[in-house]
Parts: C-alpha cells; structure tokens; sequence
C-alpha cells in the first residue's frame, strides 16, 4: 500500500462568502469530499496564508490563500476477492449491503486483504476509482449489518455530505447487560482512550461530542434488548455509550467482560457461550436518495446467533 502525496494551492474569490474551512477546502478543490478535508485539516495538512489551521469551523475571507500538503492512501494495490457480499439494493448509483460477522470493511494497520472492500471490487470493479471502493461509513468487524456504498463519484460525495448533515437514520439492536428502567438519550464528550490507543473513550475534555438514543424493546432476566439510534456515528459509539451507563453489550470483549451465569437455563447459557461477538446489530437505513430523492428504507433480520439469544433468554418473574 502506498501512500499519495497531494499537493494544493488556491486563492479564495474576491467574490466569496466568508466561509469554514472544510466548505472553502471543497469549493476549491472538489475533487475530494467535504468529510477528507476536515480530516486533513485535523491533521494539520491545510493552512491559510501560511499558517497551519487544525479547525475545520476557522472562518477564511476572500482573497485568503488556501494551501494543503496532504497525504493519502494509494488504493490502487487493494486487490479484489472472491469474498461474499449480500445485497440488499442496487441501481445505477449505489448499493446497500448487510455486512457479516467477523468482516473487517477496509484494509488497514497492517490488514492487507480479507476485507469488505476486497470483495466489493471483486463483485463491482467499477468502483475502484472510489475512495475505500465507495464505502460511505463503518461498522466494526463483529457488528453485522446495513451499509451504504456508492457507485459513482457524484453519489459518494452526495452521501459523505448527507452523513455529516445528519440526515442517513441509521438504526440499530443490541443485547445489553442488566436492566434498563426506561429509554433515554446520552450525549457526553467522546474521543480516544488517553493510554488504550484501540479504544474510544467519554473524555471531559474533549470538544468531540456523541449522542446515542435508547429504546427499551424487551427486559430479559438480566438483559435488555434495545433498539439504538444515533445522531453522530463515532467509533465504537454504541459499545463505548453502552458500557458508560454500565450496561455494556452482551459479548463486547472490548468494553465488557464474559461472565458465567449459573442461574440461568442451560439453553440460554449454550446461547451465550455460542456468541462470538458483541450482540450489535445494524438493522435499519432510512435516507433519501442523493440522486432522484426518492425515500428509501431498509431492513434487515437479526442475525441468527442474536435472535437464538432473544428466543432463550428467560423473562423475568415479576410475580
């Protein structure tokens, strides 16, 4: 994998609107999306009259000039393979698919193949041109569910911008430890783990928020099952949100633990032991077509092993 060096340079019109960063960034040169250039910014790959700027949101007038020494990933060695892919939609601009357990969505830290994107461009070669194979956002390795890919250039910078404005709903069940009283929302501040550089973490410092909402669809003798819906998609934000109100999900490694549960049936101990991941499940999309505008929505069924859980999972006895 090799690594692309861009280097950019462009004066704001003297006719511009005073404007963020990110936004001049991709009026000027919009070849890349809005969601790559608040990356770079961060980064520290973008000043503005010579000095480097790291806030997206830092305002430039007309006649500022823009410059950026960025640096990406080279696709262009990501192989294709012959790796299932289930689709639930296609047309002409995009694809939504439901991911499996144990896929990892793109090559990375010393991940080479085996990937999601690898079988994407083994089953849709024209996406190669796009960055990550037109993959729009995320979902961890052990998290089955919905994504979105697009097709085409236009669809995919449509996409990333309608996933930074908040309007794809992505919707979600997990099984939880304990007992929830009632649904709830939870904003805190969010970002890496200061000493665990794999984990994500509610930092009082950060000036990164993220919001999950819960519903409560069924209480279980020690367990919930809840319905998530998030309005910011930060990594690992259900897992790391889940395990901060001290109901981490059921099977999470990470931000959990395993436990034994003797009092439980032998069937919904077999259940347990047989979960190889955490119980979270991405099982609806609703958006609008970035192309036609037509509404679409999508669902798709618990995977076997979270459903094998809700079937054996003893109700508890509020007699």
């Amino acid at each position: 994998m090799s690594i692309e060096t861009i280097s950019l340079s462009e004066t704001l019109p003297e006719n511009s609107p005073v404007l963020r960063l990110d936004q001049a960034c991709h009026q000027l040169f919009s070849d890349y999306s809005r969601s790559q250039w608040q990356e770079w910014i961060k980064t520290g790959y973008v000043s503005v009259n010579q000095t480097t700027i790291s806030k997206p949101r830092h305002k430039v007038t007309p006649g500022d000039i823009i410059a950026a020494e960025a640096k990406r990933t080279d696709h262009a060695d990501w192989k294709p393979e012959d790796i299932p892919i289930t689709c639930c939609y296609e047309d002409d601009d995009l694809l939504v698919i439901n991911k499996a357990e144990g896929l990892i969505c793109h090559p990375g830290a010393g991940i080479y193949g085996g990937t999601l994107v690898n079988g994407l461009l083994f089953h849709y070669p024209e996406l190669k041109p796009l960055p990550r194979a037109g993959l729009i956002h995320r979902l961890d390795k052990d998290t089955t569910g919905l994504l979105i890919i697009a097709k085409t250039d236009p669809c995919y910078h449509a996409l990333n911008e309608m996933m930074r404005e908040r309007l794809i709903n992505r919707q979600y069940q997990a099984i939880v430890h304990g007992n929830f009283i009632s649904g709830g929302t939870l904003t805190t501040p969010y970002g890496r783990h200061p000493t665990a550089r794999i984990k994500m973490a509610v930092l009082a410092r950060s000036n990164r928020e993220a919001t999950t909402h819960y519903r409560v669809l069924t209480r279980f003798d020690g367990f919930t099952h809840l319905e998530v819906t998030l309005d910011t998609g930060r990594t690992h934000q259900i897992r790391v949100h889940m395990a901060h109100l001290r109901h981490p999900i059921l099977g999470d490694s990470t931000y959990g633990k395993r436990c034994h549960y003797p009092k439980l049936p032998e069937s919904a101990q077999t259940a347990i032991t047989s979960l190889k991941r955490q119980a979270l499940h991405a099982q609806k999309l609703q958006f609008l077509h970035p192309m036609s505008n037509e509404p679409l929505s999508f669902e798709a069924p618990l995977p076997a092993d979270m459903q094998t859980l809700l079937d054996h999972l003893p109700k508890p006895d509020y007699k």
